[in-house]
């Protein structure tokens, strides 16, 4: 992915994953997608850090960890 599509995509990911509203399976997989970010990895790496600390869900947990 490019630069410039991670940093519009970047965020909506983040949102995703750190939103309790959405479904368990939509933070799966804004979690595996943050896994392949490059250019904006800070970012990723700070969201996936604070999934693991609050979001309960084993499935999303694991690949968070997987991710990072």
């Amino acid at each position: 992915m490019n630069a410039v599509v991670e940093k519009a995509v970047v965020r909506l990911l983040v949102d995703r994953l750190g939103n309790r509203e959405d479904w368990h399976e939509v933070q799966y997989e804004a979690a595996s997608a943050l896994g392949d970010i490059e250019h904006e990895r800070g970012i990723a790496i700070d969201a996936l850090s604070q999934a693991l600390r609050s979001n309960n869900q084993d499935w999303v947990r694991r690949v968070c960890v997987e991710a990072l």
